[in-house]
């Protein structure tokens, strides 16, 4: 840094703690709302038979590589939590910096999955 000003390091696992539940909660919003869509919704019904097992083989198979998006991305968060209310962690110079040295893997996998899905 310039000048020799040193940052002030702070445990910052609340901050990440909340971050990480900012991401679950809408994904379990989302697998609720999709498990019925996938399952239980009936597809509109077409002169053909054939287009009628195309769309819902479509509605079947998007649902379901949805469903599991999210729960990955419910399992990374979770996981996370947990980690971060058992173990104390070394004081960082912000929430960013202990995501990237503590839980890197989790924070993207949570993101990712969760976008995907």
């Amino acid at each position: 840094l310039r000048g020799g000003a040193a940052l002030a390091l702070a445990d910052h696992s609340a901050k990440a703690a909340s971050l990480f539940g900012n991401m679950r909660v809408p994904a379990a919003l989302f697998v609720g709302a999709v498990l019925p869509l996938t399952f239980g919704f009936p597809m509109p019904l077409t002169n053909s038979t054939r287009v009628n097992l195309m769309c819902k083989r479509a509605n079947t198979v998007l649902g379901v590589s949805s469903l599991m998006s999210e729960l990955v991305s419910l399992t990374y968060s979770t996981v996370a939590l947990n980690k971060l209310t058992e173990v104390t962690y070394a004081p960082t110079s912000s929430v960013m910096a202990l995501l990237h040295r503590d839980f890197e893997r989790q924070w993207l996998g949570c993101n990712v999955f969760f976008l995907t899905g």
